[in-house]
């Protein structure tokens, strides 16, 4: 990512609308949020713009309005999140990770069934 800050939980609800929508206006990210994100107006412009300063938001001024528009894709992001929080919760080993998830009993049965078809694809693909 372009910055190794990690994003606040509302900062992610903004950038998933950014990626929804493309380049748009505050205005529409604000009225776009779910409502246990709502903020005021200069709250949710105080975020956008700590987003551009972590280089994920690009800004455009067209006359009067700022638009903005992601500079890196959700894949990435997420890739980005997901690195730094197996790195600092189980020492960099996705095993542990993956551990944690079964033994806790959060997993439905069609999620393991799903997680078992990945596994079972990626072998395929390898050998």
């Amino acid at each position: 990512m372009p910055n190794s800050q990690t994003m606040t939980p509302l900062e992610w609800e903004i950038m998933k609308l950014f990626w929804k929508y493309g380049k748009t206006s505050i205005r529409k990210i604000a009225d776009k949020l779910p409502e246990s994100y709502q903020r005021a107006y200069t709250t949710i412009q105080t975020y956008v713009e700590r987003l551009v300063d972590k280089g994920l938001l690009y800004k455009e001024k067209t006359g009067k309005i700022n638009l903005y528009e992601p500079v890196i894709r959700e894949q990435t992001a997420l890739h980005h999140e997901t690195e730094n929080f197996v790195k600092r919760a189980f020492n960099g080993s996705f095993s542990r990770l993956s551990g944690y998830l079964i033994k806790s009993g959060k997993l439905s049965e069609e999620e393991i069934e799903e997680l078992q078809l990945l596994i079972h694809n990626y072998r395929e693909k390898k050998s």
